[in-house]
């Protein structure tokens, strides 16, 4: 076993032990009559296993989401080497908590790793896109 298959098989083990599934949303750019570009919902993804890993206090990057607006990145997912995610997919929980991908991290060809914006019920959501 190569170490790359090494490392896969530890990525899809650490995901295993407290997994997250969900079927992210694609964001989807569109153009409207007068030009200007709309980011829509897309048919969601196939269902998808990952791990949500809270990031600490002074790991949390400063994100510009839609209309200039300034968050903190609150997770890294961690997903397989070939996970279909994109900036700005999203996906909200059976608890109202909504997720969006706003960018990504190395994933050294063994992991997906993905920057992700919580919004708690209530809260107002600005999309990623």
């Amino acid at each position: 076993m190569s170490e790359l298959e090494a490392q896969r098989r530890m990525t899809a083990a650490l995901v295993a032990y407290d997994p997250t599934e969900a079927a992210l949303i694609p964001r989807v750019k569109t153009v409207t009559a007068s030009g200007a570009a709309s980011y829509t919902d897309g048919t969601p993804r196939a269902s998808q296993r990952f791990k949500l890993s809270l990031l600490n206090y002074d790991q949390r990057p400063d994100v510009t989401l839609a209309g200039g607006v300034v968050r903190k990145a609150d997770y890294h997912l961690i997903g397989p080497h070939d996970m279909a995610i994109e900036i700005g997919d999203h996906w909200t929980d059976a608890d109202g908590t909504r997720y969006d991908v706003t960018g990504f991290t190395e994933g050294w060809g063994y992991m997906r790793k993905a920057f992700v914006v919580r919004t708690l019920k209530g809260e107002k959501v600005v999309p990623a896109l």
